[in-house]
């Protein structure tokens, strides 16, 4: 209670105002046929268009067709502590339609709006920092989501969702008196699931809860895909009061949701649902099935193949692991140094890595993967000698073994590859000291997987450096995991002659071979073909002759004459 103040007295208030003029400091057209245009500036040094006190840029987006549109600042160039504001015309500076702050996978980093609905028309994008002093460059990347729409009848039995819906089918630990649908091994089952309000406020979002029984030691696997972003749960039963989550994951729509463990006799809980609480149209639909089997224990690849000259092996997830991103979105490109203890090149390359949302560091499945591996001869600074071109460069798309290595990082589960190039027999790349370059060029949907190279403790640490849109960054600390097989021995041919063969009128060759080994005897009409055959994949050439050679002179006659001309060359099978 409050006295001493005489009724009547009078009081004075003030109020400051601001005015926001919305004034775009740059414009751009956006539409969802080829919706990639890069969104970059800096803003260090910018102004406050939105009057919030922090710096800030702010963009005019023409929307030219309406979709569900992506922003993504997750690609860099540099890491600062980065907010996005999407605003509509009606609300520009004054009340946002989507906000994001660090959803790029770190805390205090760059920021990601994904998936927002837009209709054709005019928006603005604000890039600032989430706090006065956070500023930095920033590159935003757009790109559209692509409808996800599944097939499947549903048949799981449940009412579809509502608000105010209070779910006693198969709501789980959630539902009092706790309440499952059951799941036999081998089942597959399309349900609907959605988001909604219950008593008008609180967001709450449809859980499909499943029991499965075993009757011995199991391997189940659970997999879901869902038309929205879900999660799925292995979880330890009888009783929900002692529940154990044993395996979890979260995957974008349309894309393959699993998880796996290994179970003793008992009976388990499998869950499937929204990722969010808001969203999701109740009556989205998800399709999940359960396999059993028996608990198979993999082998762990941790190591370089056998006979590899040079050796850095992944780090294990129980010692002192980094992934760092090598991939063409965001302009992301990592360099591991190496020197080869015998050879005088190398034909294998094995490499580690993990695959992640393009927006985040959520599990990502591809499969295969497109990478550009190149190899440079080192400079006189210490690094990749850019100035006479790269040595060896390959486009190729590689098929990963899992490593069966698991990495946890929060709440994340992250399963480690291994990828391995082999070069076509008797090439390899001819340098045995310099840097190689491994970076993903994957750009795809739905999920635009990301890839990041494995850490390895097996050297002294600190050769790897990382290129941001090809700028040196700060030095790394850590090195690269890394295996390269030495180039067999693959000496030529030496000595080869050809010669007209008495009485028929055929080729006659005679050469020297360097060892013993199979051989390849080409041979070409055209007097203009270069002398290379290309392992058969050459068109002017013809295989003649396959046939085994031991090492010192030897000659080998055609099967039938000829009128014309004809060149031969005479290759080893390399192994």
């Amino acid at each position: 209670m409050t006295t001493g103040v005489t009724c009547g007295s009078q009081y004075y208030v003030s109020l400051g105002c601001e005015t926001v003029s919305c004034q775009p400091d740059f414009t751009t057209a956006v539409t969802c046929a080829g919706a990639s245009p890069l969104i970059q500036g800096s803003t260090v040094g910018a102004g406050d268009p939105c009057g919030i006190g922090i710096e800030g840029e702010l963009w005019r987006l023409n929307v030219t067709q309406a979709g569900r549109y992506s922003f993504s600042g997750c690609g860099g160039p540099e890491a600062y502590d980065q907010r996005l504001f999407l605003f509509d015309q009606a609300g520009c500076c004054v009340s946002y339609i989507e906000e994001n702050d660090d959803s790029c996978g770190t805390i205090g980093g760059l920021s990601f709006i994904r998936c927002v609905n837009l209709t054709a028309g005019t928006y603005f994008l604000l890039v600032s920092g989430f706090g006065a002093g956070d500023v930095g460059s920033y590159a935003i990347n757009v790109s559209c989501c692509q409808t996800c729409t599944l097939p499947c009848t549903p048949n799981e039995g449940e009412p579809v969702c509502s608000d105010n819906y209070d779910d006693h089918f198969n709501g789980g630990c959630n539902a009092t008196p706790p309440v499952f649908s059951t799941i036999s091994c081998g089942q597959t089952v399309c349900g609907t699931s959605g988001t909604y309000t219950f008593n008008d406020t609180l967001a709450r979002r449809d859980l499909d809860w499943y029991s499965i029984t075993v009757t011995d030691t199991t391997q189940i696997t659970w997999t879901a895909t869902a038309e929205f972003v879900n999660n799925v749960w292995i979880i330890s039963a009888p009783t929900c009061a002692t529940q154990n989550v044993l395996a979890f994951n979260t995957a974008y729509e349309c894309s393959t949701n699993s998880v796996s463990a290994c179970v003793d006799a008992g009976t388990y809980y499998l869950v499937t649902g929204p990722a969010t609480f808001e969203g999701v149209a109740c009556g989205s639909k998800y399709t999940a099935n359960v396999t059993c089997g028996p608990c198979i224990i993999p082998p762990i690849l941790d190591d370089c193949p056998a006979g590899s000259a040079f050796n850095q092996p992944i780090d294990l997830p129980d010692s002192a692991w980094t992934f760092g991103v090598s991939d063409i979105q965001g302009g992301l490109e990592r360099y591991e140094s190496f020197s080869l203890a015998t050879g005088s090149g190398f034909d294998a390359i094995t490499f580690w890595g993990i695959q992640t949302q393009d927006s985040s560091f959520d599990p990502c499945n591809e499969e295969p993967m497109t990478f550009i591996i190149k190899v440079y001869t080192d400079s006189s600074t210490v690094g990749p000698d850019f100035s006479t071109g790269p040595t060896c460069s390959l486009n190729v798309t590689l098929t990963r073994t899992s490593a069966n290595l698991i990495y946890t990082a929060g709440a994340l589960v992250l399963p480690a590859y291994q990828w391995t190039y082999t070069f076509p027999p008797c090439q390899c790349c001819q340098l045995t000291n310099g840097w190689i370059s491994i970076q993903s060029t994957s750009v795809g949907a739905p999920d635009n997987c990301r890839f990041l190279w494995g850490s390895s403790g097996g050297a002294t640490g600190g050769s790897s450096l990382l290129y941001t849109n090809g700028v040196l960054q700060a030095a790394q600390t850590f090195d690269l995991s890394l295996c390269l097989a030495p180039c067999f021995p693959h000496n030529p041919v030496n000595n080869l002659t050809v010669y007209l063969a008495p009485g028929n009128a055929s080729a006659w060759l005679n050469f020297t071979a360097p060892q013993a080994g199979t051989y390849y005897i080409y041979s070409t009409t055209n007097p203009n073909a270069d002398d290379n055959p290309n392992n058969g994949a050459d068109p002017d050439y013809t295989l003649e002759a396959t046939q085994f050679f031991a090492a010192g002179t030897q000659s080998w006659t055609a099967g039938a004459g000829f009128t014309n001309f004809k060149k031969y060359v005479v290759t080893m099978q390399c192994e």
